[in-house]
């Protein structure tokens, strides 16, 4: 995981400006552990934000896959444009839903695109939890495939809060669980390459 800097010129922030943060490979032994490690820093970003400052401060994130010397994405490099938000999102964000989107391991990243995209479409906000490197890596995969589509059949992109919940799976699993929770809203579309160059977040946070 690196903190890669400000957005490139061309591109817009929030007040208060934005950040990029790379996640790489982290091995053949945790492929995943970097972009997890990478997702669970933006959601500390986050609650350390709205525990320290004005009322309303949120932070926000686009994730995106980074370009191989080919200029062609690659699935397996993930980055995050991470954006703070002082006015609010001007939306409640929904604490549960009544199709709350599980990611598992073994989800099919495609399937969840899907998933996500039915529920934007007929809500507005989707609520999508995962836990663990790999369901993690499935969940981004998911939401770039997700916001793709989105920008170019129904002209918006896609925009994510992350925080933690527990849950009890004391009965299940003998122990509680704690998952990473996404709170996915709709934004104005992206750049070109619906993710380098970022529009702003939300009107109200400027």
């Amino acid at each position: 995981m690196s903190y890669t800097g400000p957005p490139p010129p061309g591109g817009h922030a929030a007040a208060g400006g934005s950040a990029a943060v790379a996640a790489a490979p982290a091995g053949p032994s945790s492929p995943y552990d970097s972009l997890n490690q990478a997702v669970k820093a933006i959601a500390v970003a986050r609650q350390y934000a709205r525990e320290t400052g004005p009322p309303g401060a949120e932070v926000t994130f686009l994730p995106f896959h980074r370009y191989n010397s080919h200029d062609r994405p690659d699935p397996g490099r993930f980055a995050f444009l991470v954006f703070p938000v002082r006015q609010g999102l001007g939306t409640e964000l929904k604490t549960a839903d009544e199709t709350v989107l599980n990611v598992a391991r073994g989800s099919d990243p495609h399937k969840m695109a899907g998933a996500i995209i039915a529920v934007m479409l007929d809500r507005g906000q989707a609520v999508m939890k995962a836990a663990g490197s790999d369901a993690i890596f499935v969940a981004m995969s998911a939401v770039v495939d997700a916001r793709h589509r989105l920008v170019a059949r129904h002209g918006f992109d896609l925009m994510l809060t992350a925080s933690w919940t527990t849950e009890d799976t004391v009965a299940a699993m003998g122990r509680e669980s704690k998952f990473l929770r996404f709170n996915i809203l709709k934004t104005e579309p992206a750049g070109p390459r619906s993710g380098v160059l970022p529009a702003l977040p939300h009107p109200a946070a400027v």
